[in-house]
């Protein structure tokens, strides 16, 4: 357990504590947030419009 917790505090000091798998995964789940936002924004558009 020492040498794998030695080797994680090795890596953070490089730069990048999660790797690119975190990287990568905080990306796509900023792209799917942003996408969902739109598409949300466009459906209360769409209910606005129906209203009036």
């Amino acid at each position: 357990m020492r040498i794998i917790f030695y080797e994680q505090q090795e890596e953070s000091e490089v730069g990048l504590p999660g790797g690119n798998g975190q990287l990568l995964t905080l990306g796509l789940g900023l792209l799917a947030t942003a996408l969902a936002a739109a598409y949300v924004t466009r459906l209360a558009k769409d209910a606005v419009k129906d209203i009036d």
